[in-house]
């Protein structure tokens, strides 16, 4: 089984496939003349096409279509985490002074740089000067899940696996059944094909 990366089709002008040719070089340095491009015939290789569109002797395959939904699915997953670990507690907002008054900067800096180093005290006592308040930023986790199982049933409409097989535990018996039942028609027409092009 060789790397579909080197193997390329050669075709007529009227877009017949004439051969195949192995090529391991840097592709900006191809040349059909070169003794490093190895020649195979028609017969020995056996070349299998999925999902071939008009014009491309190749077939764009089953990952490629999906390759958007699965770089979305990995990036937000990272987006996640570093949401979570960074909003893990509510962030406060400290009010330091009386509306309509000034406060010294020296006062504000003092308050933050305490608030840079926050232990596990759970009890704050100030002035009547200072108002402390927590932000919230609503639900974050569903915010972040929502769009992630959208990605997730892209992904499983693209590819056809059947979402049974992610033990996703969501469905009823009846619509595992016809799903596995799909997709097993799906492989076996993929090994019909397979048998097909090797005879």
């Amino acid at each position: 089984v060789m790397n579909a990366n080197n193997m390329y089709v050669k075709r007529n002008k009227t877009g017949e496939i004439s051969g195949y040719a192995q090529w391991t070089k840097p592709l900006q340095r191809f040349d059909k003349n070169s003794k490093d491009l190895y020649p195979f015939a028609k017969n020995r290789i056996a070349h299998v096409t999925i999902n071939k569109i008009p014009n491309n002797p190749y077939g764009i395959g089953i990952i490629y279509p999906n390759e958007r939904i699965i770089e979305n699915l990995v990036k937000n997953e990272q987006d996640l985490q570093i949401l979570i670990s960074r909003k893990a507690g509510q962030p406060y907002h400290f009010k330091v002074g009386q509306p309509g008054t000034n406060v010294s900067p020296s006062v504000v800096d003092a308050i933050k740089t305490k608030l840079q180093y926050l232990t596990k005290t759970t009890e704050w006592v100030t002035d009547g000067d200072i108002d402390i308040k927590t932000i919230d930023f609503g639900n974050i986790g569903k915010n972040l899940t929502e769009p992630q199982l959208y990605f997730f049933k892209q992904f499983i409409a693209g590819t056809g696996i059947p979402e049974v097989l992610f033990g996703s535990g969501q469905l009823n018996e009846g619509i595992a059944k016809v799903q596995l039942a799909g997709y097993k028609q799906r492989v076996k027409s993929y090994q019909n094909q397979i048998a097909h092009i090797i005879e």
